[in-house]
């Protein structure tokens, strides 16, 4: 089975080291001498409020200090700027005209010139954005270079992407074309995203980290120089972005909600903590990590519900599963009763289906959207995919399979997953069984049944056409006990009610045979007789015919006539391995009139038993519909059964070794 942890958390580092490279701006016009600066960014980044920046081009501003320390290498910034302030531009804004455009023009005023002194000793400090008091930065000293103080603001909003030119040191006028100032990011950008089953996330918190220091840069090494301040327990919290999530990893994140904290190494104590609309909160221990300066991290999480995490409440006369043959990938019509809002998505595969393989899409144009009305046009191969599919009020959509997606044979074992639809304005969980495969199979480590019914193509006499029916919702044929005819539900001659014999013919295809009572206590998951109602569920099943018929009364669902009567009826499944089985509600036969049908299934074994002193009752399964859940095992009269078969090779509970099983050459170790 494909499970996943609710929340893992994979970090993802993106770092900002390598090469330098610089942006092709406009220059802005020197034909009067003034110095000009020109901003740019390592374009290995892609990160000023709550938002990291990703180009150069998307700085409104930068803030100058420039520094005359005098003429001469005996005058240069390493020999006289620890002792220097900015006494040739102090505080200056360079402003970008082109700002929002993908023009960089960038200005200043009043204007500033090179000294006349080849000799001029001139360094550049810069920083952006400006301070104020809303970003929590403030300028602490300019001697000797900038120091920055910074306290992340509680707002994530206003929380800026600190940004430091490397100092540009000892220029004068031979110094060609504009002062380049290589902007680094001084902060730590933090970002998330995530992938799962349709949940959306509501508040993403971190506690007990330092969210405050100064910062200056060291020219010598070229890397910032951070005095942290103590971690602190205020709750700082992302933006979540509200974006319902799907099986593609996406930000969950808004585009001013990132986290810009200082750079720090997170002590003990440090959390981070999401919380989903669905799947609850969870809390993740984020000691020892790093955070560097200039690195955007990126947790990512899987935000994927379980059939463990939510509870199954069944629609009223709603679709509970759909199935596909082996080859088989076209749609299948979901329509069932609502109110308020609904989506439906995805919820569980087992390990033999990728994520891509099973599609949904809302109903083509022209298909009613009404419960109960039938879709005429012929079935439609599904060729686009919305991860998560939304309405309002009644439920309408469609489930599909890639055409890629189909199984070896018709006796490969099939594969199961789970639609989720959430409704009555998200509040409740319906689920919707799939099954593509016809091949026998076991459910709660039972004999492997059939999907399928048994029927004699429309005959009442054993003629040796025993075949079993088109479509899992069909009934199929009835056998009484002792009888060797399998007897079509409208014709067929009368029966007996005695029982005369404990022995019955097989009426099965080859390698299958009729039940015994222990292979459905098995496949109930029971131990003997009684109701088990934990493992099955009553509606309709969309096998691509039931689903596409008019249905005059979905409290007692049934399509079509003849050989092709179809009904709703019982599923029952395992939620551990997705595994699930139809078994529709086809009655039984009274001599020569039907009795019970759309509301009950009876199915034959071959076990003779009783509950008191009559040992002449045979065993049968019932199933109900009618919004009852309960499947039983029972001894009762000897009206007749629809048939169930099973493969008579079982890997489980094998009864007979016909041919080479999984590897054995022979039965040695098994008992016939």
């Amino acid at each position: 089975m494909k499970t996943r942890t609710w929340l893992n958390v994979v970090l993802l580092l993106l770092f900002l080291g390598g090469c330098i490279e610089k942006e092709s701006f406009f220059l802005p016009d020197e034909a009067d001498g003034s110095i000009q600066f020109m901003p740019y960014e390592r374009k290995e980044a892609t990160f000023t409020k709550g938002t990291p920046i990703e180009t150069a081009l998307n700085l409104s501003e930068f803030i100058v200090f420039g520094y005359y320390t005098g003429t001469g290498t005996a005058n240069n910034w390493s020999e006289k700027g620890s002792d220097s302030g900015p006494n040739f531009l102090s505080n200056q804004s360079v402003t970008n005209e082109g700002y929002g455009t993908s023009v960089g023009k960038w200005t200043y005023y009043p204007s500033v010139y090179w000294p006349q002194d080849e000799e001029a000793n001139l360094s550049f400090f810069a920083y952006t954005p400006a301070v104020s008091s809303i970003n929590g930065l403030s300028l602490t000293d300019t001697i000797g270079g900038l120091k920055l103080q910074y306290t992340a603001p509680e707002n994530c909003a206003d929380q800026p992407d600190l940004m430091m030119a490397v100092p540009q040191t000892d220029l004068n006028e031979t110094h060609t074309g504009a002062v380049n100032l290589e902007m680094r990011h001084a902060l730590t950008c933090i970002g998330f995203s995530a992938v799962g089953s349709a949940d959306i996330i509501e508040t993403i918190e971190v506690t007990n980290v330092i969210v405050s220091g100064e910062v200056s840069f060291d020219i010598k090494d070229t890397v910032f120089v951070w005095t942290l301040d103590d971690p602190v327990s205020t709750t700082y919290n992302a933006i979540p972005n509200d974006s319902t999530i799907n099986n593609n990893y996406q930000s969950i994140v808004a585009a001013n909600g990132y986290l810009m904290l200082p750079p720090q190494t997170l002590q003990s104590g440090a959390l981070l903590t999401i919380t989903a609309k669905y799947s609850g909160t969870k809390t993740f221990d984020l000691s020892g990590q790093e955070w560097q300066a200039g690195q955007f991290i990126n947790y990512k999480f899987d935000v994927t519900l379980t059939v463990d995490d939510i509870t199954n409440t069944p629609i009223t006369n709603g679709f509970i599963g759909a199935f596909w043959r082996y080859n088989e990938t076209t749609e299948r019509i979901i329509r069932m009763s609502n109110t308020g809002s609904w989506e439906a998505f995805l919820l569980c595969t087992d390990d033999q289906w990728n994520d891509s393989d099973i599609m949904m899409d809302v109903l083509p144009s022209g298909y009613s959207a009404t419960q109960g009305t039938s879709i005429s046009s012929s079935i439609q191969q599904i060729t686009t995919n919305q991860s998560v599919i939304k309405g309002n009020d009644d439920i309408s959509f469609r489930i599909g399979l890639t055409t890629e997606t189909v199984l070896a044979t018709d006796t490969t074992k099939p594969r199961y997953a789970i639609v989720a639809v959430r409704y009555d304005n998200y509040e409740k969980y319906h689920f919707i069984y799939l099954r593509q495969g016809e091949a026998g199979d076991s459910i709660n480590g039972s004999a492997q049944f059939s999907p399928y019914n048994l029927s004699t193509n429309g005959t009442s006499a054993n003629n040796g056409t025993y075949s079993f029916v088109t479509y899992p919702s069909m009934g199929g044929g009835l056998q009484q006990w002792s009888s060797e005819g399998v007897l079509y539900p409208v014709s067929g001659s009368g029966m007996s009610s005695n029982v005369t014999t404990d022995t019955i013919a097989n009426a099965c295809p080859q390698n299958y045979r009729i039940p015994t009572d222990s292979d459905y206590f098995s496949l109930l998951n029971t131990s003997g007789s009684g109701t088990s109602s934990s493992v099955s569920i009553s509606g309709m099943y969309a096998d691509g015919y039931f689903d596409r018929a008019a249905i005059s009364d979905l409290s007692a669902p049934v399509v079509g006539s003849g050989d092709s009567i179809a009904y709703g009826g019982n599923l029952i499944y395992n939620n551990d391995t997705y595994a699930s089985l139809f078994f529709p509600c086809a009655g039984r036969r009274v001599n020569n009139s039907i009795a019970d049908n759309k509301s009950t299934g009876y199915y034959l074994t071959t076990t003779l038993g009783a509950y008191g002193s009559d040992t002449y009752k045979p065993y049968y399964l019932n199933v109900f519909y009618q919004g009852m859940s309960d499947v039983t095992i029972w001894c009762d009269r000897t009206d007749a059964c629809s048939i169930r078969p099973v493969l008579t090779v079982n890997i489980d509970s094998p009864d007979t070794i016909n041919g080479e099983l999984d590897g054995f050459t022979d039965n040695n170790g098994w008992e016939n």
